[in-house]
Formats: structure tokens, sequence, C-alpha cells
């Protein structure tokens, strides 16, 4: 059997294993490029999720705002209507005080008036606009 001649330069097996040594090294070259673009994937992910749950964070934050302010709106609506009352009151009680304090004559004085009728008018007329208060306000 004859032996087996070393290859020549510049023969065929030659260009082949430049070859397979190429490819080997490209291979590499694009397994790294591939594993960067793997890590590059899975930071992306992370961001991504971690968006997702300030995304969910800020919708609870802003559901609960609306809830406060429709709570609010509710109570500034109670407020604006017992303010109107109270107008509406203020300006009754206000007729009423310049009606007593026109009318002039006193009234039949009530039993508070008479333990102070030794202490002049001016007090019995306190106790009645006092009266007068109570019972407009209880109405």
């Amino acid at each position: 059997m004859p032996a087996a001649e070393p290859p020549r330069p510049g023969s065929n097996s030659d260009l082949r294993e430049t070859a397979l040594l190429e490819a080997l090294w490209r291979g590499d070259e694009l397994a790294a490029a591939l594993n960067r673009v793997h890590e590059e994937l899975a930071a992306t992910r992370r961001r991504l999720a971690d968006a997702e749950e300030i995304v969910a964070e800020l919708s609870e934050t802003g559901e609960a705002a609306q809830a406060a302010i429709d709570a609010l709106r509710v109570r500034v609506g109670i407020a604006e209507a017992k303010a109107e009352l109270y107008e509406g009151q203020r300006e009754a009680l206000a007729a009423e005080l310049f009606r007593l304090s026109r009318a002039g004559a006193p009234e039949a004085p009530a039993a508070a008036d008479a333990a102070d009728a030794g202490r002049g008018p001016r007090r019995s007329f306190r106790r009645r606009i006092a009266a007068r208060f109570r019972a407009f306000f209880a109405r």
C-alpha cells in the first residue's frame, strides 16, 4: 500500500480546511452576537414587565383618585344645598327680626320672661328672640 502523501500547499484539502476554520470562526461570532441579542431581549422583557407593573399601579392610583373626586363632588353638592337652605333661612330670619324690631309692642311675657321682669325690657326681648331662633331652626 502506498503511503499517503502530505497535502500540498494550495491543494483542495488546504482550501477546505481554511474554509472550515473560517466557517467555525464566523459561527462563533454569530453565536456570540445571538447571545447578545438574547440578553438584550431578556433585558427588554424585564423593562416591559416593570413598565406594565408601573402602569397597573398608576391605573389603581387613578381609579382611587377618581373615586375620591366623585365622593368630594357629592359632598360639595350637599354643602351647596345646605348653603342655599341656610341662605333662605337667613333671609326668613332677618325678615322675622325686622318685623319684631318694628312691631314695637311687646308680646305677652312668657314664663322665662316673668323671671326677668325686674331686669328690664332688653333682657326679655333677647329671650323672645332666642326662643324664636330655636323655634325657627327646630322646623
